[in-house]
């Protein structure tokens, strides 16, 4: 790159620049939809967790109730149904 590149000669390195390392975007109209996975026949279980996803029994500290969760319980760690965990949650 000498000192003696006219604006045009600029102008085309930027040009050419811009479109080797330009991030496609999506566009406004057609063009692939975001994925979003459809589920499978009856895959859905009443908690909502994913059915590939291991499910363990507990017992909710706050109510009660039992409950099923997506993580192994840890002894002394308070486990949650989701009314509660919804319910302490900060506003």
């Amino acid at each position: 790159m000498g000192k003696n590149n006219t604006k045009a000669e600029k102008a085309k390195r930027n040009l050419e620049y811009a479109k080797k390392f330009k991030k496609r975007r999506p566009s406004a109209r057609g063009g692939r939809p975001p994925f979003r996975p459809s589920p499978s026949p009856g895959s859905s279980s009443p908690s909502g967790f994913n059915s590939d996803r291991p499910s363990f029994d507990a017992v909710c500290t706050t109510c009660g109730t039992k409950t099923t969760v997506p993580f192994e319980p840890t002894p002394g760690k308070p486990v949650l149904c989701r009314n509660c965990f919804v319910a302490s949650r900060p506003v």
